[in-house]
């Protein structure tokens, strides 16, 4: 049926059902055409000449944390003319250690050492010297089929036997100025801890 011929059986149909068929034909039209355009227009409306925004996180840089020296011992309250152990422990921080030299002082009155055992945190000690009243170490980073192995973390850098000598209280301390932690050339060395003996 043609568009004419539509019309005309419309023409035909009683008064109300013309009424009922043209309010579908409009709500079809509606449908179909006004509404998509007038949400299209509202969609794009909102946005036109506006920016858009992107959020991003920031980026984080992780703090260095600066490598720390511990001293412990096996007793730290002997009777006079007793050994003791102490033991030089490291804490590398953050950083990677190519060379460090440690240098404890002590009373030479109250302790004197006897040996050195180098630890395993560095693979080459250069340096283990006794001294009147300090002990000296150093440690560098090893060489391994032309690769550098560079230590990092916790370690022991040695084990230190003393005879202690006279009563009172031996404090054994690292020399801020001569010990040194270094990373790519510069001191990283935060805390240097002390260690107090009690001599009976």
């Amino acid at each position: 049926m043609n568009i004419a011929g539509f019309f005309q059986e419309l023409s035909n149909l009683p008064k109300t059902s013309k009424i009922g068929i043209l309010s579908i034909l409009l709500l079809c039209l509606f449908a179909g055409f006004v509404l998509p355009a007038l949400l299209t227009k509202n969609s794009t409306s909102g946005t036109t000449g506006q920016p858009t925004i992107v959020q991003t996180r920031p980026t984080l840089t992780p703090v260095p944390v600066p490598a720390t020296l511990g001293l412990s011992a096996d007793k730290t309250s002997v009777p006079a003319g007793t050994p003791i152990t102490v033991t030089i422990q490291i804490n590398s921080g953050t950083y990677s250690i190519g060379a460090a030299d440690f240098v404890l002082k002590f009373d030479p009155t109250l302790l004197t050492p006897q040996k050195i055992d180098t630890g395993t945190f560095f693979k080459e000690y250069p340096k283990s010297n006794i001294n009147a009243n300090t002990v000296a170490i150093s440690g560098v980073a090893s060489v391994v089929d032309d690769s550098v192995l560079i230590p990092k973390g916790e370690g022991t850098i040695a084990q230190i036997t003393f005879q202690t000598l006279a009563k009172g209280n031996a404090v054994l301390e690292f020399d801020s100025a001569k010990t040194i932690v270094a990373s790519d050339g510069k001191n990283v060395l935060g805390q240097a801890k002390t260690l107090t003996i009690g001599i009976e």
